[in-house]
């Protein structure tokens, strides 16, 4: 993978090419298909990117600069011929003085992993981020998720859940507020042997919603009853 390459670590950002629901291909479980491997090093000069071919030629790995532009591409040869192994490209007919429209012309420039700084360089490739693990959430468009309507629940439980346990489990196991929830709905899931934050994905419900839908309610409040008495912030 080209994020645990040295040249790359922790040195550029690299993100993953989403599928057609702006998210990672998923296994039956929700978690990311354990063959997943297309990730990239995003640059801002023309929406360029860098990716590996996974290849290996004399203990380097190669590298490829897609190019989505001639300017940008000459360039490129231009000041980095000395690196380039080969090129690829869409250009039909070179002999034609008529240039194609722009965005039509796209380029593929094969590099050793140990000279990407170069190229990095001339693309802009971004590095801010770059800590960020390339399957984090965070690489995940922040859009509003659509739940399914369910307009049964109790009324006025969010108040009452929120002051009865966030605030204690954040104190007792140093997370976000925004984790608490997770939190206590994967430890219930547990105690009945079950991956209810996965069901509730898979079936497009919020957990506590599903948790009620399923009927698990009165259970899930005797867990908490159970969880507070017991010390169990």
């Amino acid at each position: 993978m080209i994020y645990k390459n040295k040249n790359v670590n922790k040195i550029y950002r690299v993100l993953p090419h989403l599928n057609s629901d702006n998210d990672f291909p998923r296994d039956s479980k929700s978690e990311i298909d354990s063959s997943y491997d297309d990730y990239y090093i995003p640059c801002t000069r023309v929406n360029a990117e860098i990716y590996t071919t996974q290849d290996i030629y004399d203990g380097k790995e190669i590298f490829v600069a897609y190019i989505p532009s001639r300017g940008v591409r000459d360039d490129l040869i231009n000041n980095l011929s000395q690196y380039i192994i080969k090129e690829v490209n869409n250009d039909a007919d070179k002999i034609s003085s008529v240039k194609p429209k722009g965005g039509s012309y796209e380029s593929e420039l094969y590099f050793y992993d140990c000279d990407i700084v170069h190229f990095a360089k001339l693309l802009k490739a971004r590095t801010k981020g770059r800590t960020i693990r390339p399957d984090s959430k965070e690489n995940l468009p922040h859009e509003i998720i659509k739940y399914k309507k369910y307009n049964d629940m109790p009324k006025g439980w969010f108040d009452d859940f929120k002051s009865e346990y966030s605030i204690p489990i954040q104190q007792n196991e140093g997370i976000k507020v925004s984790l608490v929830w997770n939190v206590i709905y994967v430890d219930f899931g547990k105690s009945i042997g079950r991956n209810l934050v996965n069901e509730a994905k898979l079936n497009g419900y919020k957990n506590s919603h599903f948790i009620h839908q399923q009927g698990l309610w009165d259970t899930f409040e005797e867990y908490l009853t159970n969880r507070k008495e017991n010390g169990v912030k």
